[in-house]
């Protein structure tokens, strides 16, 4: 009943750095472009299959190796691998997806064990250099921060056109932090029969009770996750899973969480991949300062090894290591392509090219 984003998207592209974002006419989802470079932190992850390069999720730089994401970005919900362990992932960075002014391969990805919390992180086979990474918050948000106004930029579909295959740029947009109740629906909107109404001008058609309490009664809302958003505002898109939720204080940008759900716009067919797939009321994130989620992202940041064993793994034909049988902790890749062989364990648990 609810919609996963795929990448980045939105933030109201002149509210945030002043000048250093132009902003343009709005497109059907309520967003501005984000063309600055001050945003370069904020990146495109994409996989590369057997039938070409396809996007992930959006993502945003909060080391100088570590891109902090959606959970379900790294592991899809009911999926029993990662992304990484099947394709090669990348970050690419720069307003343009489709044309990045440069790409770093990454070499791990997990997801923090705090249950129903939808965060997740990638560690870069580099480090970024010339591009500033984002703080993190590291105390979640609190009533005291309703109504208050956030940010998502990323690089979600922007018109009816658009599908969750293509490259995207990447948009901003500006949202109220809006309720911490499980049932977001019920705050923003004052009954059933309001709702209802809502539903149906949307969507252009007729719904019975029964089909729009399917998200009427749905407790989208989780422990450690903020509804952001409101009707007819801005809306996150597919795409934009994982893009950060950015808090301003004291002129100093903030990740509180990331972009991580939405209701659908029609419950009662198959999701197509478009915006008009999104209800637009506004979007779940998950908070990034919450316990156990605060402690899993401060670990990628500091390993040396970027959470890379000693054993190391397979990312499709590139082995990745972090020997111990090196004086100083680096992660080592050696892509078995390249040998014309494949990547494997062997029976000592150790990832080659065999």
């Amino acid at each position: 009943m609810t919609i996963r984003f795929v990448t980045c998207f939105m933030i109201a592209g002149c509210a945030i750095g002043g000048n250093d974002t132009t902003s343009g006419d709005q497109d059907i989802v309520g967003g501005f472009p984000a063309r600055s470079e001050k945003f370069d932190a904020i990146g495109m992850l994409y996989g590369v299959r057997s039938t070409g390069p396809a996007p992930i999720c959006s993502g945003t730089l909060i080391g100088p190796h570590t891109v902090l994401t959606a959970g379900h970005c790294v592991h899809p919900s009911g999926a029993p691998f990662n992304i990484i362990d099947r394709f090669p992932v990348f970050f690419a960075i720069g307003y343009d997806s489709a044309a990045p002014t440069k790409r770093v391969r990454a070499v791990w990805g997990g997801e923090t064990t705090v249950a129903g919390n939808d965060v997740g992180v990638y560690e870069l086979e580099e480090d970024v250099e010339g591009v500033t990474p984002i703080a993190f918050s590291d105390a979640p948000l609190t009533d005291a921060d309703i109504g208050k106004k956030a940010w998502i930029a990323g690089y979600g579909l922007q018109d009816s056109g658009q599908n969750f295959l293509q490259f995207l740029t990447r948009r901003a947009a500006k949202f109220d932090i809006t309720t911490f109740e499980a049932k977001p629906l019920a705050v923003m909107f004052p009954d059933f029969a309001t709702f209802k109404t809502f539903m149906e001008t949307n969507a252009g058609k007729s719904f019975t009770d029964a089909q729009v309490s399917i998200l009427w009664d749905l407790n989208e809302i989780r422990p450690g996750d903020v509804w952001v958003g409101k009707p007819n505002a801005p809306q996150a898109s597919y795409l934009d899973s994982g893009a950060p939720l950015l808090l301003n204080v004291d002129d100093v940008l903030t990740i509180e969480g990331v972009n991580v759900r939405s209701y659908r716009a029609d419950p009662t067919v198959p999701t197509t991949g478009t915006n008009k797939d999104m209800l637009p009321v506004g979007s779940a994130v998950a908070m990034v300062g919450i316990d156990g989620t605060r402690e899993f992202v401060d670990h990628a940041l500091t390993d040396p090894c970027r959470n890379v064993t000693s054993n190391g793994h397979c990312s499709a034909t590139l082995a990745v290591r972090c020997p111990a049988e090196l004086p100083t902790p680096i992660v080592t890749t050696l892509d078995c392509a390249d040998l014309g062989t494949t990547c494997a364990v062997d029976a000592s648990g150790v990832a080659g090219c065999q």
